[in-house]
């Protein structure tokens, strides 16, 4: 059996229609299972759940996003997140490459950014993340710039590809993880620099400058 992504049932006719009758400002506390009952009446429970959390999330990546009204998101997409002025930044150091692999692109933050410059090979071991990271790239206008890639970064295939931006997964059940905890770890991707042309690693604030090549 195919189970369909939670972001592809956001996306239909329901979910938008559950995600309007929101509206865009917070819902206080005193309406919330006011507006839920009414929704959970006239549509499935578990979807009018996933709109109220995406909803929230779409509020708190204001901060972060200048589109964020209509990204899709997850919490820990959004944690991890680049805010877009960075993403931005990133991205330029990128321009006049002819086809960049984004690895762990999340919910896309840098995707956006990089597939303005250039085409990009998106590249992420959850499927939820990377389909919500093809639906930004399109709300953001980018989407026939990227390729999309289920899969472990290790075995992606990199050929015909000149740059590589990787933002490896920092944290996990026990908090942040060090630099060669990360996954994938950043021996891991410095030595990529041996097959491409640039590389860029997103690393945790505060990391060790000794580790850096």
């Amino acid at each position: 059996m195919v189970t369909m992504l939670l972001a592809d049932r956001l996306a239909t006719a329901e979910g938008h229609a559950i995600l309007a009758a929101l509206g865009p400002d917070p819902i206080p506390a005193s309406a919330v299972l006011r507006t839920s009952e009414r929704l959970r009446r006239r549509h499935d429970p578990a979807l009018v759940a996933a709109a109220f959390a995406l909803h929230d999330l779409r509020i708190a990546a204001r901060a972060k996003f200048g589109r964020a009204d209509a990204m899709w998101l997850t919490r820990a997409g959004l944690e991890q997140a680049t805010a877009e002025p960075i993403s931005r930044r990133h991205a330029e150091r990128f321009r006049g490459i002819s086809r960049i692999a984004d690895l762990c692109t999340g919910i896309g933050g840098d995707l956006i950014a990089l597939a303005a410059v250039t085409d990009v090979l998106a590249v992420d071991l959850d499927p939820e993340h990377l389909r919500m990271a093809q639906l930004n790239a399109g709300v953001y206008g980018v989407g026939d710039r990227v390729t999309p890639w289920l899969g472990d970064v290790r075995d992606a295939d990199l050929s015909g590809i000149d740059g590589v931006f990787i933002d490896p997964a920092r944290r996990g059940a026990g908090g942040r993880m060090g630099p060669n905890a990360s996954e994938p770890p950043l021996d891991w991707g410095v030595a990529l620099a041996d097959r491409v042309a640039r590389v860029g690693i997103k690393a945790a604030p505060g990391i060790d400058h000794a580790v850096v090549p």
